[in-house]
């Protein structure tokens, strides 16, 4: 082979490698009914505590450092898929392992698929009633999340649900279902909130390499001078870069890094002023995040995540007697088995 043929051949597969490399990716969920994914998570970190002066506690108004780790399993089973693509999902923890330390006594929180065990100092800790092991409610959950191609999260439905009791109008159907939104309990009204307030993942279009996208994160709340009035409300705002393929474990991933800040503030849901505001007890809610998502853009399934937390909470009974808790740390996700 000629010298020159054998440039011209390394120069097209160059070009072609550039050419792929440069090639827009989709970024989405591809949920498949059935399948069941198991993570591997790891968090470990620092978290500083002060609670409120004044309240019947030791320590109270004193800082405590808490050095705090886990580890453990989260399992995501899909139910089903919607012809749009939106998954029924349901995530369970049955297995991870808490520890703490502070002013050097060790304690350590233990999730089993049915039970929470607590000990201080490697001494059981009798909970509730000493006789009735406590409940994991992460272990077998009464609730799945709905959520689309694009990870957004879209709200929660009762896995099994309620039936009422019969009335006078329905003596010939007793037993009627309760509509899914009734059926849900307190516990899973405060997660459809909760999981309202994540950001939506994936940005629903094609992305080159380098190519940035926002996801901001929006509630319409009662309107502070009209409570009746609901007003959109901006909490905070995540920040995503496609960073490039990577090769890992065999496995071409598309790496995603992302930053991102959430910010709640009591006053925003009270009717008042800034006079009001200055008496009146006040609470505050923080988290920053950063770090990278790895997804297999073919399987439409996150593989890894890297992330560095922060958050802080503040309030108290009065305006003047506030507590704090802080956390930094990180958390780690592995894709574990998919089956």
């Amino acid at each position: 082979m000629k010298k020159s043929t054998y440039l011209a051949g390394l120069a097209a597969f160059g070009i072609a490698i550039q050419a792929s490399s440069a090639r827009a990716v989709v970024l989405e969920q591809k949920w498949t009914a059935g399948q069941k994914l198991s993570y591997q998570t790891a968090l470990d970190g620092t978290m500083n505590v002060q609670v409120p002066p004044g309240v019947n506690f030791p320590l109270a108004g004193i800082p405590l450092e808490v050095e705090v780790s886990g580890s453990g399993v989260a399992h995501l089973k899909i139910v089903s898929v919607d012809p749009n693509g939106v998954g029924t999902l349901v995530m369970s923890v049955p297995d991870f392992d808490l520890k703490a330390q502070v002013l050097g006594q060790k304690s350590r929180v233990t999730l089993k698929e049915k039970s929470i065990a607590v000990s201080i100092n490697g001494q059981p800790v009798k909970l509730g009633d000493g006789k009735t092991p406590l409940v994991n409610p992460l272990g077998d959950p009464q609730v799945a999340l709905r959520v689309s191609r694009q990870g957004r999260f879209l709200g929660v439905q009762p896995l099994q649900p309620k039936t009422a009791p019969a009335t006078k109008n329905e003596a010939d159907n007793p037993g009627k279902p309760v509509a899914p939104g009734a059926a849900i309990n307190r516990s899973a009204l405060l997660m459809a909130s909760l999981i309202r307030a994540l950001p939506t993942l994936w940005p629903g279009r094609d992305v080159q390499i380098g190519e940035k996208w926002k996801s901001e994160i929006s509630l319409p709340i009662p309107s502070r001078t009209d409570p009746k009035t609901l007003v959109p409300t901006q909490f905070g705002a995540y920040n995503w870069t496609l960073k490039g393929l990577e090769i890992l474990g065999g496995k071409a991933l598309q790496r995603v890094g992302v930053t991102g800040e959430f910010n709640v503030d009591s006053t925003q849901f009270q009717p008042g002023d800034a006079k009001t505001d200055a008496k009146n007890p006040r609470g505050v809610a923080q988290q920053t995040v950063s770090g990278d998502v790895w997804l297999d853009a073919r399987a439409g399934q996150i593989e890894r995540a890297e992330l560095v937390l922060g958050a802080r909470v503040e309030g108290g009974q009065t305006a003047k007697a506030q507590g704090f808790a802080d956390f930094t740390g990180t958390l780690q996700i592995n894709l574990k088995n998919a089956a």
